[in-house]
């Protein structure tokens, strides 16, 4: 949702090509979300299994975007130093250069 959104790419001047490429891939992930839950319940649909599954995608997915943006931010060069910070992630939420952390 925050990637089809995001308007302050937009008005830093993001380069078109790899935001339309950025947009389509998350436009792409919602259809594959909803594509996936429909096959789910169709085969199975209990919730024990969901919740299951749920809970293990979620450990390895936090795990993959922690380390992820590790090293994009490791490898910013605006950043000082390559620090990957919390605080740094935090801050670009805030201006709505990545997805927001909540306030």
């Amino acid at each position: 949702d925050w990637v089809l959104g995001a308007e302050e790419l937009d008005r830093r001047g993001a380069d078109p090509t790899m935001l339309d490429l950025l947009r389509w891939h998350g436009a792409e992930e919602v259809e594959h979300r909803s594509v996936a839950f429909e096959l789910f319940q169709h085969v199975d649909g209990g919730y024990r299994r969901r919740a299951r599954t749920w809970a293990v995608a979620f450990t390895a997915l936090v795990f993959l975007w922690q380390r992820g943006t590790r090293f994009f931010m490791e490898n910013d060069p605006t950043l000082p130093a390559g620090k990957a910070t919390f605080k740094d992630f935090h801050a670009r939420g805030r201006q709505g250069l990545l997805p927001s952390t909540g306030d």
